[in-house]
């Protein structure tokens, strides 16, 4: 029996944008989306890659249309930080960046 193909939502790529974007591990992102499938999450972070540094080894070029949108927003709403973060401040921040991309969903 195969395992059925995940339908990822515009909150579970921005999350997995964040989370790589702030090099947190795959198995967090994993933790804060609805899939189990590590070697999705895995590919979804190769197409981050490319999308933040170009081809590079170990990009994956293909970047669907709505993880390219995800890693727009993200972009747009979160610069890097200047300093190493702190893991607790991370999750904490996580939470509501999750919140805050609930809340404008409302709008649109």
């Amino acid at each position: 029996m195969t395992e059925q193909k995940h339908s990822w939502t515009k909150q579970e790529l921005q999350i997995v944008c964040v989370c790589y974007k702030y090099k947190l591990p795959v198995e967090l992102a994993l933790l804060l989306t609805n899939t189990t499938n590590a070697k999705s999450m895995e590919m979804r972070y190769q197409n981050c890659l490319f999308l933040d540094k170009g081809r590079v080894e170990g990009s994956l070029s293909h970047a669907s249309k709505n993880l390219t949108e995800a890693w727009n927003e993200v972009n747009a709403l979160l610069p890097l930080p200047k300093e190493e973060v702190n893991f607790d401040t991370m999750i904490a921040t996580l939470m509501l960046i999750s919140l805050l991309f609930q809340i404008l969903s409302l709008f649109v």
